[in-house]
């Protein structure tokens, strides 16, 4: 097969690819995630990340962190009860426990609780699209 001639549009589309392959593998990008989980308003544990979450259905989250957990918001050391919010519409906050962030966000008219990893198996695992 004969290689394919550049043209400004081969060119754009290149550079366009690039871009967006660069943006699935960022370290917090779309492949970091390794799970979703829905906040009620009953008090609950989430499997593999610190706390007790949930909220009170005005987009109002909280979190019991005990000092222990490592959490830290904005680089500073965070536990008892954290209040997060409230989110509404797409609003998003984090957290950050070691290496992992803990995205909180307002969607579908719930509240999102996602870890995203950079150390995720989709990450490590994704090989590009062609």
């Amino acid at each position: 097969m004969a290689a394919q001639q550049a043209t400004p549009f081969t060119d754009a589309h290149a550079a366009w690819h690039a871009g967006v392959e660069s943006a699935r593998v960022a370290p917090y990008g779309p492949l970091s995630p390794t799970a979703l989980h829905w906040l009620g308003r009953d008090p609950a544990r989430l499997p593999d990340l610190p706390g007790v979450w949930r909220t009170d259905g005005s987009g109002l989250v909280t979190v019991e962190l005990s000092p222990e957990d490592g959490v830290t918001r904005d680089g500073s050391a965070v536990s008892g009860t954290v209040p997060l919010g409230p989110l509404h519409g797409l609003e998003t906050t984090t957290l950050d426990w070691g290496e992992i962030r803990i995205e909180v966000a307002s969607r579908s008219g719930g509240i999102a609780v996602r870890p995203r990893d950079p150390h995720s198996r989709d990450r490590a695992e994704y090989s590009g699209t062609a």
